[in-house]
């Protein structure tokens, strides 16, 4: 990452490595192909900040650059996501946080408190999360929400606790497709579907992003767009998804050549979408604020 006054360039890059024996002793070739950031965020203190741009630059505003002037002694994560889908997470140097004071001295102060609306969605998605474990009434497996991508040893089709320290916490379902060299993955929360597509072509690992989507659940088909392979979940699909009925739910999608690609998600997987989609019971959750009464009012 290349932090300057108004702009923000980042790149990520892997490493491949291919070796030949030559009388026992191993010749290797090394490549370290980089690769262009879609999307960034950053989380500094209780606030998220979404960058603007594109193709691994970004801009940085006054009110940006004042929270990162003011960000020494917070935590501080960068969120990206690669061209073709694939989202990380990743902490950022101590002496680059601290560094950040002399490059952004000039900018306004900003308070790193979340805003109201940020903070009562917060709060509602704790409370929703604290409601499905108490209804669930189970020990959940818990997973790292900055690995389960690449994480092949999942607890699959039941309920676990995603622990992510960008996200929050949150209860989900994990469901996946391993034909050929392919491979699909689903994450399926209370609020969100996240998707992960991979091709595994010989010694090269390639992530696929998707805009569109389709579940179809029996007869019903629902249409869904998103960002960085994120889809957002109606009160009417986790209805469906809560009713849907064993060998009857696929996902659908169209892959950069425009050829349908179809996935069945398994039954273990429908069948743990009921204790995952169920409606809260009003026991599971905190009890409202009691009103305030109205002031007396004199004659």
């Amino acid at each position: 990452s290349n932090w300057s006054r108004h702009r923000l360039q980042a790149y990520a890059y892997g490493i491949h490595q291919h070796c030949i024996m030559i009388i026992f002793v191993p010749v290797c070739n090394t490549e370290r192909p980089t690769y262009s950031i879609a999307t960034a965020a950053l989380k500094i203190g209780d606030r998220v900040f979404r960058l603007a741009g594109s193709d691994s630059e970004f801009a940085i505003d006054e009110e940006l650059a004042g929270a990162l002037r003011e960000a020494d002694n917070k935590q501080f994560l960068i969120r990206f996501s690669i061209d073709g889908g694939n989202t990380i997470t990743r902490t950022i140097g101590k002496n680059t946080v601290r560094a950040w004071k002399a490059l952004y001295q000039d900018a306004p102060p900003v308070e790193l408190i979340a805003t109201p609306a940020a903070a009562s969605e917060m709060v509602a998605s704790e409370t929703l999360t604290a409601g499905l474990i108490r209804a669930i009434d189970n020990k959940l497996p818990t997973v790292d929400g900055n690995s389960w991508r690449v994480n092949g040893d999942l607890p699959w089709s039941q309920p676990v606790l995603v622990k992510d320290p960008f996200d929050g916490n949150y209860v989900a379902v994990f469901d996946h497709d391993f034909s050929d060299n392919d491979g699909f993955i689903t994450n399926w929360s209370y609020q969100y579907l996240w998707v992960h597509i991979y091709r595994q072509l010989g010694r090269s690992y390639q992530t696929v992003g998707i805009p569109y989507l389709a579940i179809k659940i029996g007869d019903q088909t629902f249409e869904l767009s998103g960002q960085n392979n994120q889809f957002e979940i109606s009160e009417a699909l986790r209805k469906a998804l809560r009713e849907a009925p064993p060998n009857k739910v696929s996902i659908s999608y169209l892959n950069a050549d425009r050829k349908k690609i179809k996935h069945r998600i398994g039954n273990q997987t429908v069948e743990a979408w009921k204790s995952l989609y169920q409606e809260i019971p009003v026991s599971a959750t905190p009890p409202p604020p009691e009103a305030t009464p109205p002031a007396p009012v004199s004659e």
